[in-house]
C-alpha cells in the first residue's frame, strides 16, 4: 500500500536522527538494522493507528500512535535483529515481522507483545487484535495476541484447546476479523477464537468438512471448498457465514475459486459464473447483474460495500451499495478492454489495456480523478496501490501520481 509522505520527518533516516528530536517527528521513528537484499519486493503495512515501512536500503521506519505500533523502542530493540525483514503483518493494533532467517518480532499492543514466544515460522496472518502462525520446524499452530480473539490456539477453553490437533502437519491459516481457521495437511478443518466470527463450526457442519482443499474468509465467516467444487460455510450469518440463499445453486455447480469481501462471498464456477451470498446490500445480492455474470469472469475486487467483476473480454459489472463503488453509471462507457481492478474502502479504479485509468464510487476517497491528474492517468499506468481512502497509480518512467483524500495518501 502506498504511504503518504511524512511532513518534517523526511530526514529522519537513521536511529539517531529521529531519537534526537521525537516531539519533532510526533513520535515517528526510523530504526535501521543490517540488510541484505530480499528478491520479493518490501511494501509498507499499517494498521489502525500506525505505519511500519520496510525500505530496500534497510531502513524500517515506523509513525503514528506509540502504543499500537508507531514507536517500538519500548517493545523490542531492532538492532538486535538477526536478519532482514521479509514481510509485516499488522492487526489492528500492533504488528509482526518475519524475518529473512524465518524468526518473527511483534511490538505494538502490550497483549500481543507479551505473548510473543521465540520460534521459525513458516507464515502469520493476522485478525484485529491476534496473530496465528506456523512452526516451521514442528509444522503445528502457534497464536498470539488478545485470547477472546484467537489469541491462544493451545489450551484456551474457548478453543477447545487444540493443543494435540495442531501440534503439527497445520499447512495453512487464515483469519476473520476476530477468529482464525487452520487448515491441516489431510484436509480437516480447526477454528478458534471469538464465536461471533467464525470461531466454532457446528456438529453438522463439521461432519462435511472432510478433505477441504482451501478456505477463504470475510470478517465474520469462513466458506471451505471441498472436492468436486463443493462449498460449505460457517460463521457469522450477515457476513457470509450462511450460504442456503444459494444452497441450490452451489449445489450444482464446480466452483473453482471464492472471493471474499468484508461482509460478502463471490464464488466462480469452472464456467466463470458467479454465486454470491452474504449481506446482500453490500454485494451479497446480485440480481440486478446476475445475467452478466453467468460466464467467462475472470475476478471479483471489493470495496468496503460494493463488488466489481472483472470479465475475459475485458468488461466490467458492478453491484453493491451505490455510493461506494456499486453504480458506475457515470463512467460506463469506460468500463470496457479493462486488465486489472482495484478497490479501496469506497471507490474503485480500474486500469485499461493502454494504461489508462477510470475511476468511480466517493469522490473524494479516489472516485473521481482531480482535473490536474487527469492527463498523468490517461495512459501507461502499469499498476496501483491504495490505502482506506486514497490511490497511488505507478506509470511505467517510474511516476507516482495520487489522488484521493489527502490525510490518507492522496497528496504526497
Amino acid at each position: 500500500e502506498f504511504t503518504p509522505t511524512l511532513p518534517g520527518c523526511q530526514t529522519y533516516r537513521l536511529r539517531q536522527s529521529c531519537a534526537n528530536d521525537l516531539q519533532a517527528c510526533h513520535g515517528r521513528t526510523a530504526i535501521y538494522p543490517p540488510f541484505v537484499p530480499d528478491p520479493k519486493p518490501l511494501s509498507s503495512v499499517r494498521n489502525g493507528f500506525a505505519f511500519a515501512v520496510p525500505t530496500p536500503n534497510g531502513d524500517l521506519f515506523t509513525f503514528g500512535e506509540a502504543p499500537h505500533g508507531g514507536l517500538m523502542d519500548g517493545d523490542v530493540n531492532f538492532n538486535s535483529f538477526t536478519s532482514p525483514v521479509n514481510y509485516i503483518v499488522a492487526s489492528r493494533f500492533a504488528f509482526v515481522a518475519v524475518l529473512n532467517d524465518r524468526t518473527y518480532v511483534a511490538w505494538g499492543a502490550a497483549s500481543v507483545v507479551a505473548g510473543a514466544v521465540p520460534g521459525r515460522v513458516k507464515s502469520v496472518v493476522a485478525n484485529e487484535a491476534a496473530f496465528a502462525g506456523i512452526n516451521v520446524t514442528t509444522g503445528g499452530a502457534f497464536a498470539i495476541g488478545s485470547k477472546h480473539n484467537g489469541g491462544n490456539v493451545l489450551n484456551n477453553t474457548r478453543c477447545n484447546g487444540f493443543a494435540t490437533q495442531l501440534s503439527s502437519g497445520v499447512a495453512s491459516i487464515v483469519a476473520s476479523s476476530c477468529s482464525f481457521t487452520a487448515l491441516k495437511s489431510g484436509g480437516s478443518v480447526y477454528t478458534w477464537g471469538n464465536t461471533h466470527c467464525g470461531g466454532g463450526i457446528s456438529s453438522e457442519t463439521r461432519t462435511d468438512l472432510v478433505n477441504v482443499q482451501k478456505v477463504f474468509a470475510t470478517r465474520e465467516a469462513f466458506a471451505a471448498i471441498l472436492p468436486g467444487g463443493v462449498v460449505k460455510t460457517w460463521g457469522g450469518r450477515t457476513g457470509g457465514g450462511d450460504s442456503t440463499s444459494v444452497a441450490s445453486t452451489l449445489s450444482s455447480a464446480v466452483v473453482v475459486e471464492v472471493f471474499a469481501g468484508r461482509n460478502v462471498f463471490v464464488a466462480r464456477t469452472a464456467m466463470g459464473k458467479l454465486i454470491a451470498w452474504g449481506y446482500g446490500p453490500h454485494g451479497g445480492d446480485m440480481t440486478a447483474v446476475q445475467t452478466h455474470l453467468n460466464s467467462d469472469v475472470v475476478s471479483v475486487t471489493f470495496t468496503f460495500t460494493a463488488c466489481a467483476a472483472l470479465k475475459e473480454d475485458g468488461d466490467v459489472y458492478v453491484w453493491g451499495r451505490a455510493d461506494s463503488g456499486g453504480d458506475a453509471s457515470s463512467v460506463a462507457g469506460g468500463l470496457h478492454d479493462i486488465v486489472s481492478l482495484y478497490g479501496n474502502s469506497k471507490a474503485f479504479a480500474a486500469v485499461n489495456t493502454t494504461g489508462g485509468v477510470v475511476t468511480w464510487g466517493k469522490a473524494e476517497f479516489g472516485g473521481t480523478i482531480p482535473a490536474d491528474k487527469v492527463a498523468d492517468l490517461s495512459r501507461d499506468v502499469v499498476e496501483i496501490f491504495h490505502t482506506d481512502r486514497a490511490f497511488a497509480a505507478l506509470k511505467q518512467n517510474g511516476q507516482l501520481v495520487v489522488w484521493g483524500q489527502s490525510g490518507h495518501g492522496g497528496s504526497p
